[in-house]
């Protein structure tokens, strides 16, 4: 399956080479969810600074470990999340279909 933030971006052509212009961002990041489609981890030792561990946890794929730092708006993603953190998330539910339209 394809993760790819990406995957709601038109693929151009530039010089002969595949390329992608401006990310467009999924709904899920431009316009906050209901409460109800977002759900809390706090993260542990055992996950510290790896949000593809946490995406493995969180929707059985390291792949999607962007959604987890564009979600929460982790400017500075080495070495983040740090144990204690509570992030967020949107549920898997919102995100999988949306990704693979």
């Amino acid at each position: 399956m394809e993760y790819s933030r990406f995957s709601n971006t038109e693929l151009t052509i530039v010089d002969g080479h595949e390329t992608y212009g401006t990310w467009n961002q999924f709904d899920f990041l431009v316009n906050r969810p209901p409460e109800d489609q977002i759900g809390t981890f706090q993260v542990t030792n055992a996950v510290e600074g790896r949000p593809d561990l946490i995406s493995t946890q969180l929707y059985g794929t390291p792949a999607l470990f962007w959604v987890l730092i564009a979600f929460n708006n982790a400017r500075i993603a080495l070495n983040w999340p740090r144990a204690g953190d509570v992030i967020e998330f949107p549920i898997e539910s919102l995100v999988i279909p949306q990704i693979l339209q």
